[in-house]
């Protein structure tokens, strides 16, 4: 009779639309043996269940047959401010037992899809958007012909590349007062396009000279300093935007098949795995969730900032504050 853990433990991220704190164990359990195990108890541990790790979950695998594996995936529901533990894995069927342990560190903060997302992606929200744009700069003391090249020239970038600046920065500034929101009683998950566009159209203004100086200063931050960056802003609860740009000028193809020029998200988790590091994302192109990249550990040029998961292009990052719009011109940030 036998039992075997095969692998290494596989830790990755449960996107939940109100529950940002779940991550999942998985380990694939084999029966070495030559008789069929009616019972199998997997127990996953915060340290060494025998110096009194706690229990994280438990899961029962039933009849696995002589030869046979299964894949066994626990729950981590990771404590406020995130856990830095080694997780042991500890397979027990009958007389006979396999263990299998991990260190990890996560971070993560309360951003939740169901709530702070929007339900609509970037693409679809109206790609001119003069009428908001004139409207916007009108109230901020801009008219005539300044504002109809500034509206043209907006125009050109939401054509490119939409408002994600905007989704980014106003999901962030509204989940910390909710009062900014278009619809204060409403979450931003339930606000629909019409009634967050104009509010779209200020908060993209308001990141596009800090974004254009966060990418400019990204070149002489290594990437290590910027996933420090952002675990110390996970660490304490706060979600932080990252900007990436195309890396030294090559067109970089994104998971859908778009050119990445400039594009804001909002990191909301960080797993550390030791050799790899991944930082995970709400990402207004999508309405999946799913979006990750990890820290590219070998670092070929200091411009390098994260490596796509999906395709490994690398792409240039940095770490950012959300943006309030507060007048015609919003100020360069000098914290980055």
């Amino acid at each position: 009779m036998g039992l075997q853990i095969d692998g290494d433990l596989r830790v990755d991220n449960i996107v939940a639309a109100e529950h940002p704190n779940l991550v999942s164990l998985a380990v694939q359990v084999r029966n070495s043996g030559i008789q069929t195990l009616p019972s199998i108890n997997v127990g996953y541990y915060r340290g060494d269940p025998s110096t009194g790790g706690g229990e994280i979950d438990r899961q029962l695998i039933a009849n696995l047959a002589p030869g046979a594996t299964q894949t066994v995936t626990g729950t981590w529901r990771v404590a406020v401010g995130g856990e830095e533990t080694t997780i042991f894995v500890v397979a027990t069927a009958q007389d006979t037992s396999a263990s299998t342990q991990r260190p990890v560190k996560v971070y993560w903060a309360p951003f939740n899809f169901g709530i702070d997302a929007y339900s609509f992606e970037n693409k679809d929200v109206p790609k001119d958007l003069t009428a908001e744009t004139r409207t916007f700069l009108a109230e901020s003391g801009v008219t005539g012909w300044t504002a109809s090249a500034l509206s043209s020239f907006f125009n050109l970038l939401t054509v490119g590349g939409g408002v994600c600046y905007g989704m980014a920065n106003s999901s962030l500034v509204y989940k910390y007062n909710g009062g900014l929101k278009p619809v204060p009683t409403k979450t931003t998950y339930q606000h629909s396009i019409s009634e967050a566009q104009d509010a779209l159209i200020r908060y993209q203004w308001a990141s596009l000279v800090p974004g254009s100086w966060a990418m400019l200063t990204s070149l002489a931050n290594s990437p290590r300093a910027e996933y420090e960056k952002t675990v110390a802003k996970l660490r304490a609860s706060e979600s932080v935007m990252h900007f990436f740009y195309q890396d030294s000028g090559r067109a970089v193809a994104a998971r859908k098949g778009e050119l990445v020029g400039a594009h804001q998200v909002v990191a909301y988790k960080a797993i550390d795995l030791g050799a790899e590091q991944r930082v995970y994302y709400y990402d207004p192109n999508t309405t999946t969730k799913v979006f990750w990249y990890h820290l590219a550990v070998a670092q070929r040029r200091r411009s390098d900032g994260y490596d796509a998961a999906e395709d490994g292009t690398a792409l240039g990052t940095h770490a950012s504050r959300p943006w309030r719009h507060r007048g015609r011109t919003p100020r360069l940030p000098r914290d980055f």
